[in-house]
């Protein structure tokens, strides 16, 4: 990670917004298809997206924050991501009296939520609980303001569809950057402490 606290910090947003990019990009794409009836289709982006963001999270969350990724974490990522997204769309996709942006949130908070837990329960080298809560919480407002966002986007039309997917990634990516990473601003020592506990300052 780079020496400097602000570097370490656009370090870590630049990182997270590439790994979410892909899942949240063939989501919106997944419940504009469900919308219209292609649900073969829907579910290869949903597959895809699922399968490419936990790729990147893999490949990448050591440059982004020190911490090894697992095969464990992996998996689980790709499982987490591409069922959350499978139980998902069928709701953003339906126009129902029960499908609506109150529920939405109830939704996106129990899926940020359930995702967050997912990962730390596969991290064999476990995760602090103060980690977990706050990753709980930007992950639920997160996947919210997705929800919410791709109810207003769905019914667009593909191109700008897809635009709009890339500003919810630049929301999401504030919200779990500012929750998640505001600890980089702290001294070199304690960073290497939080990131690599045991280790000398």
């Amino acid at each position: 990670m780079p020496d400097y606290p602000i570097l370490r910090f656009l370090n870590a947003m630049w990182w997270e917004f590439f790994q979410n990019i892909w899942a949240v990009v063939l989501f919106v794409a997944a419940v504009w298809l469900w919308a219209r009836g292609s649900k073969g289709k829907a579910l290869v982006c949903m597959l895809a997206g699922g399968v490419a963001s936990a790729l990147a999270i893999y490949l990448t969350e050591r440059v982004k924050s020190g911490h090894e990724e697992t095969i464990e974490i992996l998996l689980t990522n790709i499982a987490s991501m591409s069922v959350l997204q499978l139980l998902i769309a069928p709701y953003l996709g339906s126009e129902a009296r029960w499908s609506n942006w109150k529920i939405d949130w109830v939704v996106g908070l129990l899926a940020g939520s359930g995702l967050s837990i997912a990962q730390a329960l596969a991290d064999p080298n476990g995760s602090p609980l103060i980690g977990v809560i706050l990753h709980c919480i930007s992950l639920g407002v997160a996947a919210t303001v997705i929800l919410i966002s791709i109810r207003s986007l769905k019914g667009r039309p593909l191109p700008a569809a897809l635009g709009g997917a890339l500003l919810i990634v630049v929301v999401m990516t504030l919200i779990i950057g500012l929750v998640d990473y505001t600890y980089l601003f702290l001294p070199d020592w304690m960073v290497r402490q939080l990131v690599s506990p045991g280790t000398t300052p």
